[in-house]
Formats: structure tokens, sequence, C-alpha cells
């Protein structure tokens, strides 16, 4: 549900854009980023760990189905966008 002091905007979600008009697809969207950003980005995934992931997150029953929703759509832009963290590299 919208809340009334959200004010529409649209964002850059990698090359295109999107018109955000809904405060808690915008907060499930940077939960899905930083999600991937901080434990994702080490883990190797398949096509049936990342439909199980995603659709765990659509059935979520304990947040709004925008949020659900904008944290798949978060999640799924920055593994698009992001090089996987490179594992057993020692800084020089």
């Amino acid at each position: 549900m919208a809340h009334p002091s959200f004010v529409p905007r649209a964002a850059a979600i990698g090359s295109n854009q999107l018109l955000l008009t809904d405060e808690d697809f915008l907060n499930g969207y940077q939960a899905g980023h930083l999600t991937y950003m901080t434990t994702g980005r080490a883990l190797p995934f398949s096509d049936t760990s990342l439909r199980k992931l995603m659709m765990a997150m659509l059935e979520n029953m304990d947040f709004s189905e925008a949020y659900c929703f904008g944290y798949v759509v978060g999640w799924i832009a920055t593994f698009a966008s992001k090089e996987p963290k490179q594992q057993g590299r020692k800084p020089a």
C-alpha cells in the first residue's frame, strides 16, 4: 500500500528506469540489494537455489506484497550487475 507522504520518483535500475510509487517496494528493493551485497556475492548459485530463494520471499507473509516483490527485484538487479566476490584471494 502506498504511503501518503511518499513522493513517486524515477530510479535507475541497471540501464533502465523504474517509476517508484510505493515506499514498501522501495524498502524491499533496498533490502534485497543489501542482502545480495552482504551475503550473496560470496555464494555460488544454481537455477534451483535462485528459484527457492525467490519463491520463499514471494510467499513470505511477514511483509507486504510490494516489499517482497521489491526485495526480489533488488536482489536480482544487484545479482545481474555485480561481479562475484573472489574467494581465497588475499590483498597484495
